[in-house]
């Protein structure tokens, strides 16, 4: 045979099994490359005074894989695998979130989970944002963790979380959730998210430990260049105040609404959001601190400027935590019976050159300033003591593929 055809024949054999695997299998690879490089003043700590220091994150880099495959008559099953990296190497400290965080350090710690979807909507389980964390991002742009984050003040945090654990967090991404997201129907959409508590044994009708459970729901509404947005979510059994073990019977809630507008090249946004905790005063009355709120808002400018050229800007301001006389720290939060000088407030301008859609650098300047009893701080670094500043200068590279 003519060693030519020879080559083409096997080639060929090689070659058809291939192609025919490529033909069934859709599992595609995707993710997000991201690190972030900041220098930062951190003022005076709990134990005297931090010292200026960098550091390298890379919040939000992951890697996953997802497939799909049509059922027929309009259905589909699909699945999602999505899964931290960190360009840091070993030894490097953990991401910028609370104790008790489940996202890092596992297979599909991230967004994952198993569903259908079809005229009907989409319906799934597993691990996977919150309708909160679903829809608030198309309104504060901005990054949600590092040393730019507006998250902590805004809303707690931006993390993966399982029931009770990090519990004044309600930019959740919820493990152990089933979820349901919705058709759009002239603009407008709907999110809803129930987690299950994970627990089947070791807790009795008198105990005062109970079932902690997650349950949102989110609504949504895209016409042009206008959005607006909003969503509740309500926490049973976590006790933020009271702490583990007291936190039977209580019930901590939160809402968010926001609006954005697309002017030409500039996009901005605003958004209010309210988190009450239970103190437990009906249910637990030895361990009664009275219940806690805290109110927060956040503005965000994005302006393409021209080609690859981009600027953002944003303004986070807390007020001052209300009730929980006996409290004290609570994550990032001070409650002092409504004493005030709780608050805080931060504000940013970051500069971005996009290389093309996919790739880009950017750098920024943020300060965040905290009232007299206030201890707010950047993502990453250590907390001040009450009353004590923080700011920091960042640069960053991101990719996606």
């Amino acid at each position: 045979m003519n060693k030519k055809l020879m080559t083409l024949a096997v080639a060929g054999a090689f070659a058809a099994p291939a192609a025919a695997f490529a033909q069934a299998s859709n599992v595609q690879i995707y993710g997000t490359a991201y690190i972030e490089y900041a220098y930062a003043k951190q003022g005076v700590g709990a134990a005297g005074q931090l010292n200026n220091t960098d550091l390298l994150q890379t919040p939000g880099s992951a890697i996953g894989f997802k497939g799909e495959e049509a059922l027929g008559g309009g259905l589909s099953a699909w699945f999602q695998c999505e899964s931290s990296m960190d360009f840091r190497g070993a030894g490097s400290q953990p991401q910028p979130e609370p104790a008790g965080t489940q996202n890092s350090g596992i297979l599909c710690g991230r967004n994952s989970a198993l569903g259908f979807k079809g005229s009907f909507g989409n319906v799934y389980a597993g691990n996977w944002d919150s309708p909160w964390k679903i829809y608030s991002p198309a309104i504060i742009g901005t990054n949600e963790t590092g040393a730019l984050g507006l998250s902590g003040m805004l809303y707690g945090n931006s993390t993966s979380t399982n029931d009770n654990t990090s519990p004044i967090v309600f930019e959740r991404r919820q493990n152990n959730s089933l979820n349901y997201v919705s058709p759009t129907w002239s603009g407008f959409s709907a999110a809803l998210q129930i987690s299950t508590p994970q627990t089947t044994t070791g807790i009795t009708s008198n105990a005062t430990v109970g079932k902690p459970r997650t349950i949102g729901i989110g609504l949504n509404y895209t016409n042009g260049p206008l959005i607006v947005s909003g969503s509740f979510e309500q926490h049973t059994n976590f006790a933020a105040l009271n702490g583990a073990g007291t936190q039977k019977g209580t019930t901590d809630q939160g809402y968010w609404g926001g609006i954005a507008y697309q002017f030409g090249p500039v996009k901005a946004g605003g958004v209010i959001a309210k988190r009450t905790f239970d103190g437990g005063c009906n249910v637990i009355v030895a361990a009664c601190t009275g219940d806690g709120s805290v109110t927060t808002y956040g503005l965000n400018i994005d302006w393409a400027i021209a080609g690859p050229h981009e600027l953002k800007a944003a303004y986070v301001k807390a007020n001052s935590t209300s009730g929980a006389n006996a409290a004290g720290l609570v994550g990032n939060l001070v409650f002092n019976g409504g004493a005030g000088q709780t608050g805080g407030s931060q504000w940013e301008v970051e500069y971005l050159y996009n290389f093309s859609k996919r790739t880009r650098i950017s750098f920024g300047y943020t300060a965040l300033n905290n009232d007299t009893n206030a201890r707010y701080g950047l993502a990453g670094f250590t907390a001040p003591a009450a009353g004590q500043n923080q700011s920091a200068f960042m640069t960053s590279i991101k990719s996606t593929f």
